[in-house]
């Protein structure tokens, strides 16, 4: 989850990563002419194409620098919403707080003088409620492969650290709840003691009188120095760019996309188109019949992971890795167990 909604609040920031989002209203393609749909399926032709190429390269170990730009998407199969979605995202069921505006409840001067909505709605956040989804052990078995480089995260929910994920190829780019600190003196707490006092309806509070707030990056608070210290040099670096569930509408972390080598191949994971140069976006995605370099799988997240699981014939190693960490699954519970299992079923691998 994603905890920074308008563009430049990360504070006074190092890098100049602005960019402007336009949002475009999409054209039926039932109203398009003869030359426009044939320029689609060229496109579709293409993608494939494309899209196999950067298959054959994960199997055959050519990638071997991957960076994973990671956002609410890949958590909404574990139950937890994401923040724009009409009608289902967080932003849109925020009233019973009686907020001035929905993005109140992580703005760190609104918290200041009223924290209650934010610890209320940290309940139904804090992690240990909820488990890794297929992404996010799609990510560790990366790591697992020894090809993942970093994986920039937005989320908040710590579940990549559940899923086994290093916290060391981690940029938990917008904070997390795995830290707690004073807001006046800065005395770290340790986070189940932050949990249980959250539960019992009360405001974690310091020695010194200061709240104690979990270590999220709230509107008008700079990114954690770790993004600053890495972007530059893992972008540099990086030989396979993918993003995964996220809106790519909030910034420094949008831009990341326009940074990396402009030979370098881009997957894009998601619901929509996000991030392109028709969007406004200078150094954005191209998805035509004529660009070569970026490719996209548009649906959720784990039916494209599942589809990416069965082109890379890893169902096996998937199993294995979900076995490692979800021996335990409670019946009722999302499992990431399931998730494999529709994959296997509907491919009709084995192994």
């Amino acid at each position: 989850m994603s905890f920074l909604g308008r563009d430049g609040v990360a504070g006074d920031s190092e890098v100049e990563l602005r960019v402007e989002m336009l949002h475009m209203e999409p054209t039926s393609c039932l109203d398009a002419p003869a030359e426009d749909i044939a320029k689609t399926d060229a496109f579709e032709e293409r993608n494939n194409v494309a899209l196999d190429r950067i298959v054959d390269g994960l199997k055959q170990g050519k990638f071997k620098r991957v960076v994973i730009l990671s956002g609410a998407g890949i958590s909404v199969a574990a139950g937890i919403p994401d923040f724009r979605s009409p009608g289902t995202g967080l932003y849109d069921n925020l009233q019973k707080y009686e907020l001035p505006t929905p993005q109140s409840v992580f703005d760190i001067n609104y918290f200041a003088i009223r924290p209650e909505p934010f610890f209320q709605l940290a309940k139904e956040l804090f992690p240990g409620r909820i488990r890794p989804t297929l992404s996010h052990y799609f990510i560790k078995l990366l790591h697992d492969k020894d090809v993942l480089l970093r994986n920039y995260t937005q989320n908040i929910d710590t579940l990549e650290r559940q899923a086994g994920i290093d916290p060391e190829v981690l940029v938990e780019a917008h904070g997390s709840f795995a830290r707690a600190h004073c807001t006046i003196c800065a005395t770290e707490f340790h986070p189940d003691h932050v949990r249980e006092v959250i539960f019992e309806n009360k405001i974690p509070k310091c020695s010194c009188g200061g709240v104690v707030k979990p270590d999220i990056i709230f509107f008008g608070e700079r990114l954690p120095n770790r993004f600053f210290q890495l972007y530059r040099r893992d972008l540099a670096q990086c030989d396979l760019l993918v993003v995964m569930g996220t809106s790519l509408k909030v910034q420094p972390f949008a831009s990341l996309i326009t940074l990396v080598n402009p030979k370098i191949p881009r997957l894009l994971i998601n619901r929509e188109e996000v991030g392109t140069e028709k969007q406004g976006v200078v150094g954005g995605f191209v998805f035509n019949s004529e660009s070569t370099r970026d490719v996209k799988l548009l649906g959720n997240c784990e039916d494209c992971i599942r589809l990416l699981l069965d082109k890379l014939q890893w169902i096996h190693d998937m199993r294995g890795l979900i076995d490692k960490y979800e021996c335990d699954v409670l019946a009722g519970e999302y499992s990431a167990h399931t998730a494999l299992a529709r994959c296997v079923a509907q491919s009709g691998a084995g192994g």
